[in-house]
């Protein structure tokens, strides 16, 4: 009916298109244009107050005119959307950046446990560990290969106990600044040296307790360990952030 009603008033203030327009029709045109752009202005207030009268009192008929109004301007629709996701992230919200596994081949775990390795792949690759001795295997590979996720699902620590996504995330961050080595030196040398000539050797499994010694190159010698673990309903077992003895020793 509004449409009706804009057209028959176009219609009524038009002058014929065959015809030249008079004096009186040429300078009574801009009145007329005026005139009818007030009334253009007042049905479209008019017809956007019944669309939302409609929306609430016929949710149904409201619904299905924003369909077609969606299918007939697709890119305004596209494009609304994408204007209301950047208000929903807000300004100057950055992503999270969230840490990532290592992928590990046979090559890597052939290398480090010989023919253990298919033991220690699985563990790797998210199976549960079958004795304490296959975990320190793994966490002995992600050492090598800096895998600080890995390191950190497999471990509690004092401030950290919890098995819970996050606490995975500070764990795993704590071991990232560990394997930089900070500014000691030293520290990043044994870390490079773990990386390219590191060696495992498990001395003895007794229980929940692995005694082992982890060669870090011969300038910096190895590492002995005697450390407990811990079941674990999800990976089998995990080291439970105990440690019995540990020292360097130089070779």
């Amino acid at each position: 009916q509004v449409c009706a009603g804009l057209i028959s008033c176009w219609r009524s203030m038009a002058p014929s298109p065959l015809a030249f327009p008079s004096w009186e029709v040429r300078h009574q045109a801009p009145r007329r244009r005026r005139a009818f752009g007030v009334a253009f202005g007042a049905a479209v207030c008019t017809s956007a107050a019944t669309w939302l009268a409609l929306g609430r009192s016929r949710p149904h008929t409201f619904a299905q005119a924003a369909v077609a109004t969606r299918l007939s301007a697709p890119l305004c629709h596209a494009r609304a959307i994408h204007v209301r996701r950047l208000a929903g992230q807000g300004f100057g919200l950055q992503k999270r950046r969230t840490l990532k596994r290592k992928k590990f081949t046979r090559d890597m775990v052939e290398t480090d446990h010989g023919t253990r390795w298919q033991a220690v792949m699985r563990v790797l690759s998210g199976g549960m560990a079958r004795s304490p001795e296959e975990v320190v295997r793994a966490r002995f590979s992600a050492m090598r290969q800096r895998d600080a996720l890995f390191l950190g699902k497999s471990e509690i620590t004092k401030e950290w106990p919890l098995p819970t996504q996050e606490q995975v995330d500070k764990r795993a961050k704590v071991w990232i600044g560990v394997m930089k080595g900070g500014e000691n030196a030293q520290t990043k040398e044994i870390w490079e040296g773990v990386a390219s000539v590191g060696r495992l050797e498990i001395i003895k499994v007794d229980g929940m307790e692995v005694e082992y010694r982890m060669f870090c190159g011969e300038r910096h010698g190895y590492l002995y360990e005697r450390t407990v673990f811990r079941p674990d309903p999800e990976m089998g077992f995990i080291w439970s952030g105990e440690i019995k003895s540990t020292e360097w020793k130089t070779i």
